[in-house]
């Protein structure tokens, strides 16, 4: 099973509904979305080629995201909890 880093980072940055929010939109969207099209141009080829191709255009996005963050100060303090 592969993990989604993405989550790991925001989750650390205090960002819990950001990394649900990217999980949930990831499959249904973009590696659905590769895999079909793929399927449609290259056959079986090509399904794997989407399939390939969807994380490299995930964690672009993630990073991307994880850096505004960052830049724009959106770095929270963890609740103190005991």
């Amino acid at each position: 099973m592969r993990r989604s880093h993405t989550g790991f980072m925001l989750n650390a940055i205090n960002r819990p509904g950001a990394a649900a929010l990217f999980n949930a939109l990831r499959m249904p969207t973009v590696q659905i979305s590769f895999a079909w099209i793929g399927l449609k141009i290259g056959g079986l080829r090509g399904l794997f080629l989407g399939l390939g191709t969807a994380p490299l255009l995930t964690g672009t996005i993630a990073l991307v995201w994880f850096e505004l963050i960052l830049r724009g100060g959106g770095h929270r303090e963890a609740a103190d909890t005991v």
